[in-house]
């Protein structure tokens, strides 16, 4: 291809097809055609290989994955980008001129992202490793098309429906099936990106930072047009109570004058009454 890859297209074609037989991107038609055929291969490669899990994957990174003679880097290619290409297919474009873009324009650097939001939705922007695994290992193991692969090289047990019946991997294959499935759960989480936030130009940050100056002005103004309000409102009511506190004294002081001259009044009719009385 034009970016110097190997493209193996009856693989890649054939991924395409599987898929289409199917209803989705992530069904099992679309794991059995692609990745999840190619990751039994794998297992197959690695069988009767011995050892603790970790031995087991490095044995496979080393020996079998992305390697000519296993689960090759062509192989690979044709199994992430099969997916890409179909979902990028639309009646207005001839397929030589899909791929001719693809391989051209450098969008195929970015197929792992892309890949996995098909075929994993549920990993999408998800960082941690062992989620991966999980994920993936639980969708590879409880696929019945894979299982069927798996029982008809005598790693599964054979049920009233033969191969087709569910069953689990025999003890002595759990470690290799696990193995086989965290090296290409691995490929996909190291090669995945999380693309962090754009950086802002220049001219924006500018005019945020303008923008937040200007707001904190205006917050400092309306707190100080408050703060008057408050005074002159504490001020209105200090003047309104010295007014009442005047009116209530004036109001005593014309009581005690009406109180004085009803008592004198009363004092000078008293005399006169007296002086009446001592001049019969």
């Amino acid at each position: 291809m034009p970016n110097g890859e190997t493209i193996d297209f009856v693989h890649m074609f054939a991924v395409m097809n599987g898929i289409e037989h199917g209803k989705s991107f992530s069904d099992i038609y679309a794991h059995l055609v692609g990745w999840g055929s190619d990751t039994e291969q794998l297992l197959e490669d690695i069988m009767y290989q011995q050892g603790d899990l970790e031995y087991l994957i490095q044995f496979t990174k080393e020996n079998y994955f992305r390697i000519k003679g296993g689960f090759s880097e062509a192989d690979l290619i044709s199994d992430l980008d099969g997916p890409i290409l179909l979902f990028n297919k639309t009646d207005d474009n001839y397929f030589a001129d899909l791929i001719r873009n693809y391989y051209n324009i450098e969008e195929c650097n970015n197929r792992v992202n892309k890949f996995v939001e098909l075929t994993f939705p549920t990993l999408v922007d998800k960082v941690n490793n062992e989620t991966f695994r999980n994920v993936i290992y639980n969708i590879y193991n409880n696929d019945p098309l894979i299982n069927a692969l798996e029982c008809k090289k005598g790693m599964r047990s054979k049920g009233f429906a033969g191969c087709y019946t569910p069953s689990e991997i025999k003890e002595k294959y759990a470690l290799n099936q696990k193995a086989a499935v965290y090296v290409v759960s691995d490929y996909f989480f190291e090669n995945y990106k999380i693309y962090p936030e754009p950086e802002e130009e220049e001219s924006e940050k500018e005019g945020k930072e303008e923008s937040k100056e200007e707001e904190y002005e205006k917050d400092e103004e309306e707190e100080e047009e408050e703060k008057r309000k408050e005074s002159e409102n504490e001020e209105k009511e200090g003047a309104e109570e010295k007014e009442e506190e005047g009116e209530n004294s004036d109001v005593t002081d014309s009581d005690n004058t009406d109180n004085k001259s009803l008592f004198e009044t009363l004092n000078i009719l008293t005399l006169g009454l007296f002086t009446s009385l001592l001049l019969l």
